[in-house]
């Protein structure tokens, strides 16, 4: 074999390589794509059903006090929870708008994810951790309300409940960190 035909089949295997590497490179990057899409749709599904959730019963709680059921202050506070939900659903909508990777940077993609990882922790420690006084001050301004049987019916929802929306918490959380080691994943390849 002459000096002249290595060069070309060195040549030939070395665009050969370059070729495959390109379309791994592409092929990678698509299923990085539909990773990142994917674990973002679920948590974009999740956050719009807790954001419509919170707006219905914003506009359903004043019935209880036209029905007789709470007082006007206990409305008030029931439907201020709400819309505060409400408007932290939107937020938190907004950050996941903003994850967008044909515009930020892999790097503040990462940051993103992690804030939107804290500020939900955050969300269920502060609500969990003000939930009994809320319901101490609701109970202290619509008294009518004290009575065994709705108590128990209190007792029981807010223990349904709390089973809904912790099983919903740990199921996101895993969605969360899903996008997270996405975001590692593409800031790995990239660097």
């Amino acid at each position: 074999m002459e000096i002249d035909e290595i060069k070309s089949i060195w040549s030939d295997m070395n665009a050969r390589l370059e070729k495959n590497e390109s379309l791994n490179k592409k092929i990678l990057n698509e299923i990085m794509d539909n990773r990142h899409q994917t674990a973002k749709e679920k948590l974009m599904k999740y956050e719009v059903r807790y954001l419509i959730l919170s707006a219905v019963f914003s506009l359903i709680t004043p019935l209880y006090y036209f029905s007789g059921i709470f007082s006007l202050v206990g409305c008030l506070l029931f439907a201020g929870l709400f819309v505060v939900a409400a408007f932290w659903q939107v937020y938190k909508i907004v950050l996941l708008r903003e994850m967008k990777m044909d515009v930020v940077s892999t790097t503040e993609l990462l940051q993103k994810s992690l804030k939107f990882k804290i500020i939900t922790r955050l969300r269920t420690i502060i609500g969990l951790s003000l939930m009994i006084p809320f319901f101490v001050v609701f109970l202290m301004v619509s008294p009518q309300l004290i009575k065994p049987e709705i108590m128990v019916g209190m007792g029981v929802g807010l223990v349904v409940g709390l089973i809904i929306g912790l099983t919903d918490y740990f199921r996101n959380q895993k969605d969360i960190d899903k996008l997270i080691n996405c975001y590692k994943d593409i800031h790995e390849l990239k660097s």
